[in-house]
């Protein structure tokens, strides 16, 4: 019995053809509807716009991922696996992310990272909020990994996912990489400061 394809998917696909011939901004709703071969209806059913179906996007993609190391709670392949799946879908992502207005998706990106990153470490480290220092130095470690893997896909991915990965892990603070990558018993164990 064949996979039934969800509207959403449909309608993803259908941006994904439209981007390979055009940048975002060209592309409207009317655009996406016929391509796919959808409804306006249909469409404003699911999304408020062609932004909130990339986040969509995004989001299924992330809770696939998560789901697969919830029980590991290994943030390091995790992490390899985003930046493999960026790798692959350079051409989207890079051309996704050259809006930068209301409803941005590396906005949302970078959002939805410090969020999850936050969650993570409060997690691990058994409290309720973190400190301004550690909320910080999260932010800080979110937006920075994001910016050099946007780098690395604008530069035709010189280095593989794994060499990006350790240069990563290089400018990561080590409190940051005892907390996130323990699965890479490289790190020697320290406090996260106060």
């Amino acid at each position: 019995m064949a996979k039934r394809v969800s509207v959403n998917q449909v309608l993803i696909n259908a941006l994904e053809t439209l981007l390979k011939k055009t940048d975002l901004d060209s592309i409207k709703v009317t655009d996406i509807i016929e391509e796919a071969g959808v409804s306006r209806t249909t469409f404003y059913r699911h999304f408020k716009d062609k932004y909130d179906l990339i986040n969509w996007y995004y989001v299924q993609y992330m809770r696939e991922l998560r789901a697969k190391y919830l029980e590991s709670q290994d943030a390091y392949n995790l992490t390899l696996d985003l930046i493999r799946y960026f790798g692959e879908k350079r051409e989207f992502f890079l051309k996704i992310s050259g809006y930068h207005g209301q409803n941005s998706f590396l906005e949302y990106f970078m959002e939805s990272m410090y969020k999850g990153d936050v969650s993570y470490l409060k997690k691990r480290l058994r409290v309720e909020d973190l400190t301004p220092q550690q909320e910080y130095l999260v932010r800080f470690n979110s937006t920075g990994m994001i910016s050099m893997v946007y780098d690395w896909m604008a530069q035709d991915c010189p280095q593989s996912a794994e060499e990006l990965m350790e240069m990563l892990l290089m400018i990561m603070s080590p409190e940051l990489k005892y907390y996130f990558m323990t699965s890479k018993d490289v790190f020697e164990a320290e406090t996260f400061p106060e």
